[in-house]
């Protein structure tokens, strides 16, 4: 049976089930705010050696599955999202499996790759003396001065994605952002999760 995608409201009940933009904008500086320790804890792990970068890649996407692929695919959302009281689902109602969330943050993947790897080329050409002879500051000015150029149309591309995740968010009944119309998910407010959940079993 080919299932539909849910409505915009229940018929009893009178209120939106979709997280709005500002619960979901709230949600993810909130989940900036809990991975920050971690974002800091690498950035000075990097900054004590020029290869340091090369031993923290691995952990850096390790962290970033756990926490945006398994915790979507095994609570319903990021602990952001499920703090402001929202769970993401398949657009039919039906839990998300691991497919949904990595189909989310496909395009952050494709995009931040690039990036990380034309840093990782800039390092290698560095001696240990330079990296040592330039503070934080000073070298991340450098490294934004030298990185070789097809680095800038990535960086872009995906400050265009972002933004127009908002954008996008804003102009349709169902708040999807980009990424949810990639990954065919809504994001509503927990309290009808289960409601949600009735509406795919019956193959509404």
């Amino acid at each position: 049976m080919t299932q539909s995608i849910l409505p915009e409201r229940f018929p009893d009940i009178d209120d939106k089930i979709y997280g709005g933009f500002w619960r979901r904008f709230g949600a993810f500086w909130l989940d900036a705010l809990i991975t920050s320790p971690w974002i800091i804890m690498l950035t000075m792990i990097n900054n004590a050696g020029r290869m340091n970068v090369f031993y923290t890649i691995v952990p850096s996407y390790i962290f970033f599955f756990f926490y945006y692929i398994y915790c979507v695919k095994r609570w319903g959302g990021t602990p952001g999202k499920l703090v402001c009281g929202l769970k993401i689902i398949n657009v039919t109602g039906c839990e998300v499996g691991y497919k949904e969330p990595l189909m989310r943050y496909l395009v952050d993947l494709i995009l931040g790759f690039p990036m990380s790897l034309a840093m990782m080329l800039l390092y290698l050409e560095m001696t240990d003396e330079q990296f040592n002879s330039m503070g934080f500051l000073i070298r991340s000015q450098w490294t934004m001065d030298n990185i070789a150029s097809w680095h800038k149309p990535f960086y872009w591309l995906h400050m265009v994605w972002v933004y127009s995740e908002f954008i996008v968010l804003l102009c349709n009944k169902r708040k999807r952002a980009l990424h949810d119309f990639v990954a065919s998910t809504v994001v509503i407010k927990k309290e009808y999760a289960e409601r949600a959940k009735q509406w795919y079993e019956k193959g509404a």
